[in-house]
């Protein structure tokens, strides 16, 4: 991990961390662990990939979209996904769009625990699944491949959990 990672995850706890650890209670998830997909899917709002929804330049990545403008907010939920939430003005408050991230989170968790996925895998699932869908992580699953093999880069429940590591040893 690289000086300017773990900068940015210091910032993302500054400015995050009460709402991070918030969700993570409430859901059962490891406050590094949602911090680590925020890091992974915005770096906090600092990605250059992110584009003022409103088109005004307002200096706040809360309001912010990703993926051709189909993700939202700091933990990009999909507009595909969770319509209702992200047609709502909830999405652009950084508290109850890490709130909707965690619980996207848990249902992904309880659905591939529904299906199979053995309790020492679950979390690496779910949080894959976070990327790439419970069906793409199952198929994965069941196909003996790496629960990561149909993710972005192939890699994402692996790097969110490096970053959650280096968020939680953080003090």
């Amino acid at each position: 991990m690289n000086q300017e990672d773990r900068l940015c995850l210091a910032r993302i706890r500054e400015n995050y961390g009460p709402a991070i650890t918030e969700a993570g209670e409430h859901y059962g998830w490891r406050p590094a662990v949602l911090a680590g997909i925020m890091m992974r899917e915005t770096r906090g709002g600092e990605s250059k990939l992110l584009k003022d929804s409103d088109g005004i330049q307002d200096g706040n990545p809360a309001d912010d979209t990703g993926d051709a403008g189909h993700g939202h907010g700091l933990m990009q939920i999909d507009d595909r996904s969770f319509p209702a939430f992200c047609q709502s003005e909830e999405w652009k408050d950084p508290a109850k769009n890490i709130e909707f991230g965690a619980r996207v989170l848990d249902g992904k968790r309880r659905f591939l625990s529904r299906a199979g996925v053995p309790d020492e895998l679950i979390e690496r699932a779910a949080i894959a699944a976070y990327n790439c869908g419970e069906g793409n992580v199952l198929k994965a699953y069941r196909a003996g491949e790496d629960l990561d093999s149909r993710t972005a880069g192939r890699n994402y429940s692996k790097n969110v959990l490096e970053f959650a590591e280096a968020y939680g040893g953080q003090s």
